[in-house]
C-alpha cells in the first residue's frame, strides 16, 4: 500500500524490485492523472484521511508524507503541522489493521532529524508511535547520488519491522565511505592531489561521489540562479519543487550554456524520460496551463526511484545481509549528551533530546538501552558517478540572451551574498560567452588595492597604546563608506547628514584596531602617528612585560603589513633607493584579505547580510524566513551596486537625480528622488515626463546610473542603448582609493537589467 504517493518514485522503485502494490493514496489532482497513467489497474484514493481500514494481507506500507512543516526550508511547524501532520494517518491505520502490517517504510527531509522552535526533532514523535505499535525500526540518512546520478539528494528513510530486523535491510551495507575502492585500490589522502591518471585508471570513469568530492575533477556546473550558494562542479543542487526552473547548466566540455529541461530532471530522479506528463492521460483533456510546473513540481517532491528500488530488492530477501553490532552503536542518550546543554537541559534525557539527532540509528523491541545511535555513511552503495556532460540536456527553446543577462545578475548576488566567483566558475562562463566572463572578473583585477588609512596608536583602557587606522568618515562620499566600513558604523553617520561637522581637535575619528577587529570612536588628543611612535611604544610594552603580548605582537604584524601597502600605494623608496614592494610585508595573506577591494567587499556584504534584522521593513513584520530588506540594500551596497548605494541613504537621497533604465525600451530615463519607504525600502522616482514609479533601487534587477546635477549628457528620455552603457559595475564609477578627500561627480552603474510589464 502506498500512502502520499506523489507521482510515484517509492512505488516505481518497489515495483521494479519486484513488489506489487494494490493500492495507492494522493490528493494531487496532477499526479493523479501521473498515477492512473503509469499505474493502470491500481486502485486510488485520493484522501487519506477518508481511508477507514487497509486492505488485507498487505505486507508493506509505503508513505513519503508531506515534508513543508518539518523542512529547513519551510515555515518548521513542526511534526503535527497541517501537512507534514498527515502521517499520523499512517498510525491510525496500522492500529486498526486486522493483519498486523509486518513492515513500514517513511521517507522525508533531513530536517526530520533537528528541532524546530525549540520543540523536539520529529523524529522522535514517529519513534514513539512505532515503539508503543510494537514495532523495531531503524533510520538512515541516505544521498541517491550513491547511484552514480550527478544530483545530490539526502533523504531520511525510517524502516519498522514487527518481527524482521529492520537494521539488516537499511544499516548493513555502506557502513563506511569509500576510500577508493571504486578505483581499483586505495585512495588515500596524500594521493587526492595527485595527477588524475595516476589515481584514476581509466580517463572516461569517475569514482563514486565520496570518492569525487575529495578531487573534483569536472568542469562543469550546475547553478541555481534563484539561491547564489557555493557550487560542487560536476554535481547537481537539490533538485526541489520550486527550483528546477531555476537551474542553468554551464558545460564548458560542450561550450554549452541552457537551462535544464523536465526530462533530464525526471532522468536524474531515476524516472524514464516523459513520466511525470500528464498530458497524455485522458484526464486531462480540460487542462489549459501550468503542465510545466506542475511537472516540476511533482519531479522535485518526489522520491528518488534508485534509493526505493534498492531498499525494495533489499526487503525482498531482508536476511541477505545481517547487521553487525559494534562499539559506535551507543545509547542515544550518551550519543547527544555531547551537545553543550544547560543544567536544566541535562537534567532529564528528555532535553537531551530536544537536540538534533543522529544520521542514523535503531531500536530493538526488549534490547536494553533503547534507541541507539550508530554511524552510518549516506553512501550505501558506491556506483561510478557520471559525466554531467553526458547526462543532461539542454532546454533549445531557452531564451539565451535572457539567461545570460541572469547569470550576470547571479553573479552579483553571490557578491552581495560575501561569496565570490571561483575561478572554476570564471573559467566556465568564459568559455561558454566572453561577455559574462568579463562582468565576473572586473573586481578581481590584481593589484585592486583600496587606500589605507591613516596609521595610528589609539590610547585605551585595557592596554595603554594599540595600533589602528584611523577614519574620518567627512572626507568621504557615501558609495566610499560602503566600500570601506561596516553598514552599522557608518548608518548612523550617513542618516545624520555631514554637513554639520565638527572641526579641530574635538573632531571623532573612527579607529579600527589591528588584531581583535574592533571599532571605537577617539578625538585626535588620543591618537599618535604610528611610525614616530612604533619604537617607543614596544620598547615601553617590553619594559613593562619583559615581551610582547601574543596579541598585541600579531596586531603590530598587521600594522606592519599595512604600512608597507601603504608605502607602495605611495610609490615611495626603502633604504636603498629601491620602490617598496608588497612581498616585503610580514602578512601577505592579510593584506589580501583585508585591503584587496574583491576581499573587503565580501567581508562587508557578509556582514550585512548576517546583521541583527531592523524589525522595521515588510519582511520583518511578516516573515522569519526573508532576509531584512535593509540588510539587503546594504549587502548589494557594499557589493558595488550602484542602486543600493544611493538606497541606503534613505530619505536623504530625496532630491538625488538619476537615470533608470527601461528594460523594454532598452533606454534610460532620467528622472528625481521624490519620496522614501521604509516598509519596502523603496523609493518614489518622478521622471521627468512627470511619470512616476516605485522602486527598490538596491535590487540587482534595477539598472542606474547617477547623475552630475547638470544632467547635460544624458537629457531626458535619453536614448543611450541599454546593453553598450550597461556593462559596467559600480566600483568602476567611484574610485575609493583616493589618497585625499575629494568626492568624484561621475555617473554610477551596474549590469543588471530592469524588466518592466
Amino acid at each position: 500500500v502506498s500512502l502520499c504517493s506523489g507521482c510515484g518514485g517509492l512505488d516505481l522503485g518497489l515495483e521494479k524490485a519486484g513488489h506489487h502494490v494494490v493500492m495507492q493514496c494522493e490528493s494531487d489532482e496532477h499526479c493523479q492523472m501521473v498515477l492512473k497513467l503509469r499505474f493502470p489497474g491500481k486502485l486510488l484514493v485520493p484522501d487519506i484521511c477518508g481511508i477507514q481500514a487497509l486492505p488485507r494481507g498487505v505486507d508493506l506500507v509505503a508513505c513519503g508524507f508531506p515534508c513543508i512543516d518539518v523542512s529547513t526550508a519551510g515555515k518548521r511547524e513542526g511534526i503535527y503541522g497541517q501537512h507534514s501532520g498527515l502521517w499520523i494517518h499512517v498510525i491510525r491505520l496500522l492500529r486498526s489493521a486486522e493483519d498486523r502490517v509486518p513492515w513500514v517504510l517513511l521517507e522525508n527531509v533531513p530536517g526530520l532529524l533537528t528541532s524546530s522552535r525549540r520543540e523536539a526533532p520529529g523524529i522522535e514523535a514517529v519513534a514513539r508511535e512505532f515503539e508503543q505499535l510494537g514495532y523495531s525500526f531503524c533510520w538512515r540518512v541516505i544521498d541517491a547520488a550513491a547511484w552514480g546520478v550527478p544530483c545530490r539528494r539526502k533523504r531520511v528513510f525510517f524502516l519498522a519491522s514487527l518481527h524482521g530486523d529492520p537494521r539488516d535491510v537499511l544499516l548493513s551495507s555502506g557502513i563506511m565511505s569509500c576510500l577508493g575502492g571504486c578505483l581499483g585500490g586505495d585512495l588515500i589522502d596524500d594521493q587526492v592531489d595527485q595527477d588524475q591518471e595516476e589515481v584514476r585508471p581509466f580517463h572516461d570513469t569517475l569514482p563514486c561521489v565520496s570518492c569525487y568530492c575529495r578531487a573534483p575533477s569536472s568542469s562543469d556546473f550546475v547553478v541555481n540562479l534563484s539561491r547564489p550558494a557555493t557550487t560542487q562542479v560536476g554535481i547537481v543542487p537539490c533538485l526541489t519543487a520550486s527550483n528546477i526552473d531555476s537551474l542553468c547548466a554551464v558545460l564548458p566540455s560542450k561550450g554549452a550554456l541552457g537551462k535544464l529541461t523536465l526530462e533530464c530532471a525526471e532522468k536524474l530522479q531515476g524516472f524514464p524520460e516523459g513520466f511525470t506528463d500528464f498530458t497524455l492521460s485522458v484526464l486531462a483533456k480540460g487542462v489549459r496551463g501550468g503542465v510545466k510546473g506542475a511537472r516540476a513540481r511533482m519531479i522535485g517532491n518526489a522520491v528518488s526511484v534508485h534509493v526505493s528500488r534498492w531498499i525494495g530488492e533489499a526487503l525482498m530477501c531482508p536476511q541477505a545481509k545481517k547487521f553487525v553490532l559494534t562499539d559506535i552503536d551507543i545509547p542515544l542518550d550518551e550519543a547527544l549528551s555531547d551537545f553543550e546543554l544547560t543544567d536544566e537541559e541535562a537534567a532529564t534525557a528528555a532535553a537531551a533530546r530536544s537536540h538534533s539527532w543522529p544520521a542514523s540509528g535503531w531500536f530493538i523491541q526488549n534490547y536494553p538501552g533503547g534507541i541507539h545511535a550508530t554511524e552510518c555513511s549516506e553512501f550505501p552503495v558506491s556506483y561510478p558517478l557520471e559525466h554531467l556532460g553526458s547526462v543532461l540536456t539542454l532546454d533549445p527553446g531557452c531564451c539565451m540572451k535572457r539567461l545570460k543577462r541572469e547569470l550576470r545578475i547571479y553573479c552579483e548576488k553571490l557578491s552581495a551574498a560575501g561569496r565570490q566567483c571561483t575561478d572554476v566558475l570564471i573559467n566556465a562562463l568564459s568559455t561558454c560567452d566572453s561577455s559574462i566572463h568579463a562582468a565576473t572578473t572586473q573586481s578581481r583585477a590584481d593589484g585592486a588595492f583600496i587606500r589605507v588609512g591613516v596609521l595610528v596608536w589609539a590610547k585605551i583602557k585595557k592596554h595603554a597604546w594599540w595600533p589602528g587606522e584611523a577614519f574620518d568618515l567627512s572626507t568621504y562620499s557615501p558609495q566610499e563608506l560602503t566600500q570601506l566600513l561596516p553598514y552599522h558604523l557608518i548608518e548612523s553617520h550617513l542618516l545624520a547628514g555631514r554637513k554639520t561637522e565638527v572641526s579641530g581637535r574635538e573632531k571623532r575619528l573612527l579607529v579600527c584596531f589591528f588584531g581583535d577587529q574592533t571599532f571605537a570612536w577617539m578625538s585626535h588628543d588620543k591618537l599618535l602617528r604610528y611610525e614616530e611612535a612604533r619604537s617607543t611604544m614596544v620598547e615601553d610594552a617590553l619594559d613593562y612585560r619583559g615581551s610582547l603580548p601574543p596579541k598585541l605582537a600579531d596586531a603590530l604584524k598587521e600594522a606592519d603589513s599595512a604600512q608597507v601597502l601603504q608605502s607602495f600605494q605611495r610609490g615611495e623608496t626603502d633604504d636603498h633607493g629601491e620602490l617598496v614592494k608588497l612581498r616585503s610585508a610580514p602578512d601577505l595573506d592579510f593584506i589580501r584579505v583585508r585591503y584587496s577591494k574583491s576581499g573587503r567587499s565580501a567581508q562587508l556584504a557578509s556582514f550585512a547580510s548576517k546583521a541583527p534584522r531592523c524589525d522595521n521593513c515588510s519582511t520583518c513584520k511578516g516573515s522569519a524566513l526573508r532576509a531584512c530588506l535593509r540588510n539587503r540594500a546594504w549587502a548589494h551596497a557594499a557589493a558595488g551596486h550602484a542602486g543600493a548605494q544611493i538606497a541606503i541613504l534613505r530619505h536623504h537621497a530625496i532630491g538625488v537625480r538619476l537615470a533608470v533604465l527601461w528594460r523594454l525600451e532598452n533606454r534610460f530615463y532620467t528622472g528625481i528622488i521624490t519620496g522614501f519607504k521604509a516598509s519596502s525600502f523603496s523609493h518614489l522616482v518622478k521622471y521627468d515626463d512627470h511619470d512616476e514609479e516605485e522602486l527598490q533601487l538596491w535590487s540587482p534587477c534595477e539598472q542606474v546610473q547617477l547623475l552630475q546635477d547638470d544632467s547635460s549628457d544624458t537629457g531626458n528620455g535619453s536614448a543611450s542603448e541599454g546593453e553598450e552603457s550597461g556593462n559596467g559595475s559600480a566600483s568602476d564609477g567611484v574610485d575609493v582609493s583616493k589618497d585625499d578627500g575629494e568626492k568624484e561627480n561621475g555617473r554610477l552603474q551596474f549590469r543588471s537589467k530592469k524588466k518592466r510589464s
